[in-house]
């Protein structure tokens, strides 16, 4: 019987646990519990119930990976959820601003400032675009429309080591 081996909410227990893991500062735990999740829910026959699952939790792997350390497994996984969100779903829908979000954040991490700018630019636009047509507003982590917000998380030693300056709007 298929709905014992396969339950609909199996692949909440992986999870919830990592969730916890998360919150012990346990991240190769919370790695691998959010892989175990994702393959669950690939191998689900009730995946069509929630929209985007897998392109959230691979963003959230993505972020994982970044704060331990493993800055280019990150973006190379933050890029191929990229790829193939714009392949199924287009260039101007939230999963693909959330995933230019997620990049950016990963070069920021990788000291890529400019390449930081410019994705998150492309992805502000897109959620601005989807905003002005379905009457939505959004909230975001970093204001990039405030250049003191954004570089304020940047050492001023390497801003003037690089000779980067603040964009002007």
């Amino acid at each position: 019987n298929a709905s014992k081996k396969d339950p609909p909410q199996a692949y909440r227990a992986p999870m919830n646990k990592y969730y916890l893991a998360l919150a012990e500062g346990r991240l190769a735990s919370a790695e691998n519990y959010l892989v175990r999740a994702i393959d669950m829910y690939k191998k689900s026959s009730h995946k069509s119930r929630i929209p985007n699952y897998v392109e959230k939790r691979e963003l959230q792997l993505a972020d994982v990976l970044r704060l331990q350390g493993k800055l280019v497994e990150a973006e190379l996984k933050a890029r191929e959820t990229l790829l193939r969100v714009i392949r199924e779903q287009g260039k101007t829908n939230p999963i693909t601003a959330m995933t230019m979000h997620t990049i950016s954040g990963i070069l920021l991490s990788q000291g890529r400032y400019q390449e930081a700018e410019g994705i998150a630019r492309k992805g502000l636009e897109i959620l601005k675009a989807l905003g002005e047509h379905y009457g939505l507003s959004y909230r975001f982590h970093i204001n990039f429309e405030d250049p003191d917000e954004l570089f304020s998380r940047i050492p001023v030693q390497f801003l003037n080591k690089n000779k980067i300056v603040p964009f002007k709007k």
